[in-house]
């Protein structure tokens, strides 16, 4: 039996791709955090790896380059952004493979069966067979990943019905959005990445779950997206989905680029009080550091200020006249 050791630091996204690893028959390894990685390799070598590089912020990318450099065993790069530099970069390190998130059950297990020499079971008709379900009496959470056949089978259940559905105003919003998709053959999986709507909030669109939704413009941006993509009134979606769910306007604060509050006061005042408080305090500073010097200055303003009065009881003097010396005539 071959094993596998899987790292990812989603718990959620670990849990279904082990169980759905388990069911195809391999023996799998868990590791939540790039430690646990490397204790794992450090105790058994598996024979093939799983790998999210996004694991720790990024760390992945390191215990990638240290299994390479090792020759570790081959590992298949997951990754929920798959941009075009990532999936080079990650092929240029040494990756044997590199697979974008969101991605099918039938999908994973055929590129780890030709990894591990066990290609994927092909009925006579050619079609691959359904991958099998976790045992329900397994306690798990909410799937995650879908069965490419399970969801063909969601495709093809067309029925006239749909037809009518699609333009029947009595029925839900997200009903109708269903059978618009069901009508045209799409699957969660395209319309996530031609539109770039997570498949989460595609599903809770159809499922009436608008709650679950990003608040504010966001949520009618993106049913407004998806009822264009479906070529719907998107309009008249728009219009519904506005009047029966409430949609509350998310308002950013003013210091993060939001329109300014409303002023009771005037501008001015407050500049003016704010003037007046630093004058105070500057005053305030001044005549306790030299406080003799703003009495004397307190002195000299007030005597060239106030006129001098007159000090009661003293009267003028009268300033002594001079005679004129005669001369005395000589005998």
């Amino acid at each position: 039996m071959s094993t596998i050791l899987v790292v990812d630091d989603d718990i959620s996204a670990l849990s279904s791709l082990a169980a759905i690893l388990e069911d195809a028959g391999y023996q799998i390894q868990r590791a939540s955090s790039i430690d646990h990685a490397r204790q794992s390799l450090d105790d058994s070598e598996p024979d093939l790896i799983i790998l999210e590089v996004d694991t720790g912020r990024g760390v992945g990318w390191d215990l990638l380059r240290d299994i390479v450099r090792f020759q570790g065993p081959p590992t298949i790069v997951v990754t929920h952004r798959a941009r075009e530099e990532e999936v080079v970069q990650a092929l240029t390190i040494g990756a044997a493979d590199v697979l974008p998130k969101p991605f099918r059950s039938s999908e994973l297990l055929a590129r780890v069966g030709v990894r591990l020499g066990r290609p994927p079971v092909v009925a006579a008709s050619g079609t691959e067979q359904p991958v099998p379900r976790p045992d329900k009496r397994r306690p798990v959470e909410e799937p995650v990943f879908m069965a490419h056949a399970d969801e063909e089978a969601l495709l093809h259940m067309h029925s006239p019905a749909v037809d009518l559905a699609v333009d029947d105003p009595t029925l839900p919003l997200g009903a109708r959005l269903r059978a618009a998709r069901q009508q045209r053959r799409l699957t969660l999986v395209q319309i996530n990445l031609e539109t770039k709507i997570p498949i989460w909030y595609l599903q809770a669109m159809e499922e009436e779950k608008f709650a679950l939704l990003p608040r504010g413009p966001a949520a009618s941006e993106m049913v407004r997206a998806y009822a264009d993509y479906l070529r719907l009134d998107s309009a008249g979606i728009l219009a519904e989905y506005r009047s029966r769910h409430d949609v509350t306007p998310f308002r950013p604060l003013p210091s993060l680029g939001g329109p300014a509050m409303p002023r009771d006061i005037p501008q001015w005042v407050g500049i003016a009080v704010a003037l007046l408080l630093a004058l105070a305090i500057a005053v305030g500073v001044i005549w306790f550091v030299l406080p003799d010097q703003v009495t004397a200055l307190r002195t000299n303003l007030h005597s060239l200020i106030v006129r001098p009065t007159a000090i009661p009881g003293l009267s003028p003097t009268i300033p002594a006249t001079l005679t004129p010396l005669v001369p005395t005539p000589t005998p």
